[in-house]
């Protein structure tokens, strides 16, 4: 059976908690302590683009601060802090928040992650719900979008499943890799996602293992994909789009890869992280990238 490969390979790290050279194996663990602050750039950047030829080009940028709130032997509270992200081509946007809703401009979500790093839950969703409704009311009383447009979006805000996913995005992203502890024999698992396209749940696989490792600067090279069956996504589509959907989605031009690479330092701090994204379908390619950079 054939499946759809969604390529999510090299992770470049150093060492952050303990490496084993008997087994050949690294934990990837943070140290963070209480009222430690991390402060990041975050670039994303869209490109369009047909055989050679750059068609479309977009860049945002903003920052990420992210601030320890406290450390227990089995927790941490922390707190991330970003602007809005408004796209940079979009001036009259950004000067109208700048202006009119300096108070609302800037999006803080506090959450919780176990002693390894990895996220538990989001302990504000309530209040930052709030924010964007506000900021939404006042920046759609502006816009022409119609009815069924308007809808959506604050069906987007009341749904807990759809908000919580958009919340999670970059904490995905940041904290992917702690709590693991990975080796050179391939690790599998099985989780559930829901299909963005058709909202439908779906079964993804994933696998991680050691690829490499430079004992010398200390830096480890790990690996992430994740498989879904083509016939699972085959006939999801075509139970949403009509039965000759499956023709399109099986083109053989149809192709996604995704890249995600991030660098760590002994004590479990990410310097950087580079999240790209690449969909090809009948010689056009687009390329969303997001980058984290530590300041």
């Amino acid at each position: 059976m054939k499946e759809f490969l969604f390529y999510i390979i090299i992770f470049t790290t150093t060492l952050n908690a303990q490496y084993n050279k008997e087994n050949q194996s690294v934990d990837v663990i943070p140290y963070w302590n209480k009222d430690n602050v991390l402060k990041y750039k975050i670039i994303e950047t869209k490109i369009t683009h047909k055989q050679n030829d750059t068609i479309n080009k977009k860049s945002n940028s903003y920052d990420l601060k992210i601030s320890v709130l406290d450390s227990t032997a089995n927790s941490y509270t922390l707190k991330w802090e970003t602007n809005l992200n408004i796209p940079d081509d979009k001036p009259e946007i950004k000067n109208y928040i700048d202006k009119n809703l300096k108070e609302l401009n800037q999006i803080q979500i506090i959450y919780k992650t176990d002693e390894f790093g990895t996220v538990q839950e989001i302990i504000n969703k309530k209040e930052i719900k709030k924010t964007y409704k506000k900021v939404f009311d006042l920046l759609l009383n502006k816009s022409s979008l119609g009815e069924k447009e308007l809808k959506m979006i604050y069906q987007f805000i009341e749904n807990d499943e759809y908000f919580n996913n958009y919340l999670m995005q970059d904490l995905n992203q940041f904290h992917l890799f702690y709590g693991l502890s990975l080796n050179k024999t391939e690790q599998e698992d099985e989780i559930n996602f829901t299909n963005p396209i058709t909202q439908s749940p779906m079964l993804l696989k994933q696998r991680y293992r050691l690829i490499n490792i430079d004992e010398e600067n200390e830096i480890y090279i790990l690996s992430m994909s994740q498989t879904v069956d083509e016939n699972q996504f085959l006939e999801d589509f075509k139970t949403k789009f009509g039965k000759d959907f499956d023709k399109d989605i099986a083109n053989p031009n149809f192709n996604i890869n995704v890249l995600l690479k991030q660098t760590f330092n002994n004590s479990g701090i990410i310097l950087n992280s580079t999240y790209n994204t690449v969909v090809d379908y009948e010689g056009t390619t687009s390329t969303k990238l997001k980058e984290f950079i530590l300041k």
